[in-house]
């Protein structure tokens, strides 16, 4: 005679819901307070609105208050890249650097200009890595939308522009053939 057993796992719980959740992301020794709000207003459990505060790490581990942080004062890598081809000389280490001067390049950029952070952000260090494996403009690189290439106009030279990006007679918030070779199509919001 053969005997079945089953057992039944219980359901996990329900996810639990608040109105604040905080999450600090360490970015070198400062640390920006981010709040995710679940695409709601965000609004402190005592109901007083204020502005995301920036805190930063002080020398015995406590946080204190402080400015917005600025990236770095000299971006020496990303002054040496004037095409993909420049990128070609850097070993590994120096390639993360260029990552992350970038990525600051791309916040001062938008910081003054506005356009499209977030998707420029997703992509940086993948932007750094297509440009290093592939051979622009001769080979294509294709973006899901197109307002990820901030950090693909500055690699290709357009740097200088982005102070006009998105301005009456500046540089275009999206990918445009007429104003490089390395934009291999263009469009708009998607591609």
């Amino acid at each position: 005679q053969t005997t079945t057993t089953t057992t039944t796992t219980p359901p996990p719980p329900p996810p639990q819901t608040t109105t604040f959740a905080a999450h600090k992301m360490r970015i070198s020794s400062t640390l920006l307070l981010i709040s995710l709000s679940g695409g709601q207003a965000f609004v402190p459990p005592n109901g007083f609105v204020r502005p995301v505060v920036k805190l930063q790490q002080a020398a015995d581990g406590s946080t204190v208050s402080g400015p917005p942080y600025q990236g770095p004062q000299v971006k020496p890598l990303l002054d040496s890249i004037q095409s993909p081809d420049d990128m070609n000389r850097l070993d590994m280490k120096e390639l993360k650097q260029l990552a992350n001067e970038l990525r600051w390049e791309v916040l001062e950029s938008v910081s003054k200009t506005g356009g499209h952070l977030s998707s420029s952000l997703g992509v940086n260090e993948l932007t750094v890595a297509l440009h290093y494996v592939f051979d622009m403009p001769e080979d294509d690189i294709i973006w899901d939308v197109s307002h990820q290439c901030y950090p693909h106009k500055i690699l290709t030279g357009r740097r200088g522009g982005m102070s006009t990006l998105r301005q009456k007679n500046g540089i275009s918030g999206f990918c445009k053939r007429k104003e490089s070779a390395y934009d291999s199509f263009g469009a708009g919001h998607s591609s």
